[in-house]
């Protein structure tokens, strides 16, 4: 666990900028980008449910943060930018077939957008099996 003041500044600025630059000033202080918070959140976390910019979480996994499902769960639910859940799937696949359908099932259930079930369906979610 960070409790750093670098730490909270920098998950501070992923929670309140799309700043790229002050993102990787704040990185520069941190030795391990998969620590964890108080709440055992790490900065991944907070940028797959609260930062819209693509290039915030890019930089994050540039820098080595690890990418696993539950943040794909997270960005969908959460960030409003269905872009954050696109990426981060592209970089966890393949999923099992259980797995992609959840994630529609996810969308349909907590989105007002489309972007995600369309994306989601062509991925090859399965339509008969979870409306039928």
């Amino acid at each position: 666990m960070d409790r750093s003041a670098e730490f909270k500044k920098l998950i501070d600025l992923i929670v309140h900028t799309t700043h790229v630059k002050e993102i990787e000033t704040a990185l520069t202080g941190i030795y391990t980008i998969n620590e964890v918070d108080i709440l055992s959140h790490s900065p991944l976390y907070y940028a797959v449910t609260t930062n819209p910019s693509v290039q915030v979480l890019n930089t994050l996994i540039k820098r080595g943060a690890i990418v696993e499902f539950s943040h794909v769960k997270e960005a969908v639910i959460h960030n409003s930018n269905p872009e954050i859940a696109i990426t981060l799937y592209t970089l966890i696949k393949p999923p099992t077939q259980r797995d992609l359908d959840y994630l529609f099932l996810l969308s349909a259930s907590n989105r007002s957008d489309y972007r995600l079930l369309h994306f989601f369906v062509e991925e090859g979610a399965s339509l008969g099996q979870l409306l039928g």
